[in-house]
């Protein structure tokens, strides 16, 4: 099967699967509870398991070093979103509590709920061993930076560094690969068939999100759309442009342009909801930028796959 043809059947199956994650939730098949339900399987089991099997390759110099390289292109992409961020909404006219929001949702995407599930359909486990990489850095800025942005104070919630099971798994996965640490086959092939349901669960808990919103508001909502334009064009086109230059192996190319043209993360909103910061523009975002996902992910798919 040629590169092309497993792109259209990703794109095919995410669409497929968001459409019945949306069919399901319109029908009451899959209620309140059980939505929130699958998220905490996701989030507390599935996910943590795909990525600790990420760890299980086989050590080389060259994954190592482009593990490295993910780390400094993470950071920098970081640095200068935030700060494009920062200037953009000076310009516009937003509260103090608009501004925080409109940074986060600029800055931070989601990268556990969808970056692993495409970075490992895309490029297997070495896909999702560089969103590992990405999502640790995430992890770090968001909960220094992003959380002191929403609650107006300088508060650092490192317990939730330790406390959450992605980023614990994925410091384990880091570990276990550079040790070269192999989990037991039998364990292994449990975890292995877990991280499976990455895929669809996530897309159908996206076609639940999209199912449970309302779209008149979504579609008026000037601000969301100049975080869709940043988040999912503006951002994106500016790493396309920096990997390109220089000149990257294609899964590590792949993975962090692909990772920083997701949708803003919903962690966003959660917080943004706790300090009493904007939530419902937090999720109008969210979900706004959800919906844009299905067409600009696929046609950046194709863009890395011929130009990278």
């Amino acid at each position: 099967m040629t590169t092309n043809q497993i792109i259209i059947n990703l794109i095919v199956k995410i669409i497929i699967l968001i459409a019945l994650g949306f069919f399901l939730k319109r029908k009451d098949i899959i209620a309140n509870n059980g939505q929130k339900g699958l998220n905490n399987l996701l989030v507390k089991a599935i996910l943590p398991m795909s990525i600790l099997m990420s760890s299980q390759n086989l050590y080389s110099k060259e994954a190592a070093k482009n593990m490295l390289i993910m780390g400094m292109l993470t950071g920098g992409y970081y640095l200068v979103a935030l700060v494009l961020a920062q200037i953009i909404s000076r310009v516009l006219k937003l509260s103090e509590k608009g501004k925080a929001v409109f940074i986060t949702m600029v800055v931070f995407a989601n990268v556990g709920f969808i970056g692993f599930p495409l970075a490992a359909e895309l490029y297997g486990a070495e896909g999702t061993l560089y969103a590992v990489v990405y999502n640790i850095c995430y992890q770090l800025i968001f909960f220094t930076y992003g959380i002191s942005l929403l609650s107006g104070e300088k508060q650092v919630r490192i317990k939730m560094l330790y406390t959450n099971p992605v980023t614990i798994a994925s410091v384990c996965a880091v570990f276990f690969f550079l040790l070269q640490i192999k989990i037991p086959e039998m364990i292994g092939a449990a975890f292995a068939s877990v991280g499976n349901m990455t895929v669809p669960i996530s897309m159908i808990l996206i076609g639940c999100s999209l199912a449970d919103a309302n779209m008149k508001d979504i579609l008026k909502d000037k601000y969301s759309y100049i975080v869709s334009f940043c988040r999912m064009f503006m951002l994106p086109a500016f790493m396309f442009l920096v990997i390109k230059f220089l000149n990257l192996p294609n899964a590590i190319a792949g993975t962090c342009v692909i990772l920083t043209a997701l949708p803003s993360g919903s962690l966003n909103v959660i917080y943004a909801e706790q300090y009493n910061c904007e939530g419902e523009f937090a999720s109008r975002t969210v979900v706004q930028t959800m919906v844009f996902m299905v067409i600009t992910i696929p046609i950046l798919m194709i863009l890395v796959n011929k130009f990278l």
